[in-house]
């Protein structure tokens, strides 16, 4: 079983519908929406009308279960805080969004089947449609239907409750950049040691966009 978690940054052009229309098709087991603490810079204006989104998507999405943080926490934070008062509930495999991306077309049941063909993949991620730096996405193995590569994009990606709780430890930076910091100095072998703590795998024809 599977659940969905979209992660809602503050924004003044929010754009939650659309994510969750993109996904209105999948059976998830559990499906939650993870708001921040509005930031104390809002002004009142802006404030009321954050409160007042967050009680239509409530009354809109009942399906969904609403987690309000009642401090800003920003991406990493809120999934991290979330995870560790919700992991005994959680499902084995998490499908993590952020509020403001639209995925391709898919069929998440296939997506698992093949995920769990690779033994070494711990998290499978969908790449944006856009060119981008190769030195944070080069990849190690194409010869697949899923690539082997370093670094990975956190806009979306499918992986389990316990993989996500673990990396969610490290401290400080995005992940993105330990990742690639891992990586500085050190020999062909030496990084595919580091990719071996990460597991990572890239779609090859599922992508995301974002969706401005």
């Amino acid at each position: 079983m599977t659940d969905l978690i979209i992660v809602v940054e503050y924004n003044k052009n929010t754009l939650l519908e659309e994510t969750i229309k993109s996904l209105d098709k999948h059976k998830f087991n559990k499906k939650y929406i993870l708001f921040d603490y509005t930031v104390d810079s809002l002004n009142r204006k802006e404030f009321d009308k954050f409160i007042k989104y967050k009680k239509s998507i409530k009354q809109y999405y009942p399906d969904y279960e609403i987690i309000e943080n009642v401090d800003y926490l920003q991406y990493k934070g809120s999934l991290k805080s979330f995870l560790s008062k919700e992991y005994d509930q959680l499902s084995k495999n998490l499908f993590v969004i952020k509020n403001n991306v639209i995925i391709d077309n898919f069929d998440l049941d296939k997506v698992l089947q093949l995920k769990s063909v690779f033994d070494e993949c711990l998290i499978l991620y969908f790449r944006e449609h856009i060119l981008r730096l190769n030195h944070w996405f080069s990849g190690i193995d194409y010869s697949q239907e899923l690539i082997k590569t370093h670094a990975f994009c956190d806009n979306c990606f499918l992986t389990t409750k316990e993989y996500l709780n673990k990396i969610l430890k490290i401290d400080g930076e995005k992940l993105i950049n330990y990742y690639d910091n891992s990586l500085k100095n050190k020999s062909t072998q030496e990084q595919l040691e580091v990719w071996n703590n990460f597991g990572i795998y890239e779609h090859k024809t599922i992508r995301h966009k974002i969706n401005n």
